[in-house]
């Protein structure tokens, strides 16, 4: 999700759901705006994988690029998001890192 409003302070359990009202949303690697969760592989080393939740305050919203055939994904977010950093829009930013693993100990 990205361009959620500055007035929102906090989000709810499944704020990120398809066609939420919190914010924008890119079509995730299935082709559709859902959350698919994890999806490390098994049995493959270190067993453990780090997913980075990362949230960016800005002065400005984003513009992606994006049409009927061409929507919006997470290369054209990350994109907008360099471009914004490198144009100094970044103002603050939290990570959160879980982990998780299909792979028993």
């Amino acid at each position: 999700m990205y361009n959620i409003p500055p007035t929102i302070t906090k989000l709810p359990e499944n704020a990120g759901v398809a066609g939420s009202a919190y914010g924008e949303q890119v079509v995730n690697v299935f082709g559709d705006l859902s959350y698919d969760g994890p999806c490390p592989p098994a049995n493959f080393p270190p067993n453990v994988h780090d997913y980075v939740f990362t949230v960016y305050a800005l002065d400005q919203e984003l513009e992606l690029p994006s049409s009927t055939n061409f929507p919006a994904t997470a290369d054209t977010l990350y994109n907008a998001l360099v471009k914004a950093g490198e144009r100094g829009h970044i103002l603050a930013s939290a990570s959160i890192t879980g982990l998780y693993s299909t792979t028993p100990k």
